[in-house]
């Protein structure tokens, strides 16, 4: 609308803006051998979210979380997830990378002593990171949580010395998370055979990217 000293004008045509919808926020990646998934938080009034699978986008409908399966061990594959209201797309999350975990057959003879090494690349703009090695407690036996220490590690809590701490600590299952989860770290869990023959020991990467950066596709 215009006015003047003596006249006013006719109102503009109405233009109607919708905002779009916020960046899922606490992307997080969960693997097993054969699967990755990638889970995130609900994004306020968004209808729906979209998924990038290494560059190509899928309709997730209104999950919160896809499965990504049939995949081969040890392999990485990145993702993006943005959400969708009734009248717009939000922007694209910032990439995250999921590896599937390898499968490591160890060759034993009981009573032997062996390290099986664990490493985590560095990664930026990660908010939280933790390592869970699971194994099969009838035939190993975890006798050090971290062999490069000059100490026996197998006490719940930080190891000191290193970028680690143990969060969980029982037969079959050892929980460690990153102080620092951006930097890389490289780490040596001491196992004793209880066995001849072979067992499987697997690790697994869960990591969340910080809510608070992410990048805009036009």
């Amino acid at each position: 609308m215009a006015k003047s000293a003596a006249n006013t004008s006719d109102w503009s045509s109405v233009i109607i803006k919708y905002t779009a919808p916020d960046v899922p926020a606490n992307i997080k990646t969960e693997s097993t051998t054969s699967t990755i998934k990638t889970v995130w938080e609900a994004v306020y009034g968004a209808v729906g979210y979209d998924i990038e699978i290494d560059g190509a986008s899928i309709d997730n409908g209104v999950n919160l979380s896809y499965l990504h399966g049939e995949l081969a061990p040890n392999t990485k594959h990145i993702y993006r997830v943005r959400a969708k209201n009734e009248h717009e797309v939000g922007p694209w999350s910032q990439e995250i990378a999921g590896t599937t975990e390898p499968e490591l057959t160890f060759n034993c003879s009981e009573d032997s002593l062996f390290n099986f090494v664990i490493a985590a690349p560095k990664m930026e703009e990660i908010a939280e990171r933790s390592i869970t090695v699971t194994y099969n407690a009838e035939e190993l036996e975890a006798v050090d949580l971290c062999a490069a220490t000059a100490k026996q590690d197998i006490e719940i809590g930080e190891i000191q010395g290193t970028n680690l701490e143990v969060r969980e600590f029982t037969p079959g299952t050892i929980v460690f998370s990153l102080k620092d989860p951006s930097k890389a770290i490289m780490n040596a869990v001491k196992f004793k055979a209880k066995i001849n023959g072979q067992s499987k020991i697997i690790y697994v990467i869960e990591q969340c990217i910080s809510d608070q950066s992410y990048y805009l596709q036009m």
